[in-house]
């Protein structure tokens, strides 16, 4: 699986590019704040750094370190929660995108069995991701039961 997320490390700024092109831009988010300067600049920024910090978690089972303190700013942004999930959803969807454009176009040599195998990993990590956002969204406003 180093294959993988050595191949991700050195393509960070290709795939934070194609998430924001491919979706982010398409989000209530996005359009709510697409003309306060500099928003897309920082969006770019924390998602990869977010990314990074992510690929030094990859198959270890959990979720992307600092989502708690996204879920925290996005309530305090007052991006709906259905759209903060969303967004969230749409990074792993366009991860597992990625990688399967690169795979086809063997611009990502590693095997069909290393790639479901990362791919399973990546599902894993949006799960405990996912879980993380919400105790974040949720930890100012409410208690939740998970």
């Amino acid at each position: 699986m180093n294959t993988v997320v050595d191949f991700l490390d050195r393509r960070t700024e290709d795939f934070v590019n194609y998430w924001i092109s491919t979706y982010y831009v398409y989000s209530e988010e996005y359009a709510l704040r697409r003309h306060v300067e500099g928003f897309l600049d920082a969006q770019h920024r924390e998602t990869t750094f977010l990314f990074r910090k992510a690929l030094q978690y990859f198959g270890k089972n959990e979720g992307v370190p600092h989502l708690e303190e996204i879920g925290q700013d996005r309530h305090d942004m007052q991006t709906p929660f259905d759209d903060a999930y969303t967004n969230l959803s749409t990074f792993f969807t366009a991860l597992m995108e990625f990688l399967m454009i690169h795979h086809e176009n063997r611009t990502l040599n590693c095997s069909q069995a290393k790639l479901f195998k990362a791919l399973l990993e990546i599902r894993k990590m949006e799960a405990a991701s996912g879980l993380s956002l919400i105790t974040g969204y949720y930890s100012q406003t409410e208690e939740i039961n998970i």
